[in-house]
């Protein structure tokens, strides 16, 4: 008992601080989205200018690309953690409705102890089963 417990404790440890760890990448994937499209309003409005000139292709990308693939990478970071991050609360909420059974059967364990049962109860059906058995 005292190993599944250290478990849950492990799980519950490792889904906050994945929670934490993924909430963090979800601001970041939100700062990079509004850079994005900081960086395309500004694009658009210099691109209006009468005296603008495109500047030449770097490694085959041209800067409306450039910012397209930036938010598309944004946008994808923040999918992952968004998954990530409901993830870690599943595993943190699973844990920790686990150690809050594991204490409940523990105290009604102790409870029973204190009032003299060192044995759970039969059932109603297993209390029939062996009368039938003793022959009443």
């Amino acid at each position: 008992m005292k190993f599944v417990r250290t478990i849950l404790y492990v799980q519950l440890a490792l889904g906050l601080v994945g929670g934490f760890w993924a909430f963090g990448d979800i601001h970041m994937s939100a700062m990079g989205r509004a850079r994005s499209h900081g960086m395309r309003a500004e694009y658009e409005r210099i691109r209006q200018s009468p005296d603008f000139r495109e500047p030449p292709p770097i490694q085959g990308y041209t800067l409306a690309r450039l910012v397209d693939a930036m938010e598309a990478d944004a946008r994808r970071r923040g999918e992952i953690a968004f998954r990530a991050f409901i993830g870690s609360l599943a595993a943190s909420l699973f844990a920790a409705t686990m150690l809050f059974f594991l204490g409940r059967a523990r105290y009604a364990q102790k409870i029973a102890q204190q009032a003299g049962c060192s044995e759970p109860r039969d059932s109603d059906a297993g209390s029939i089963r062996t009368s039938v058995a003793r022959g009443r």
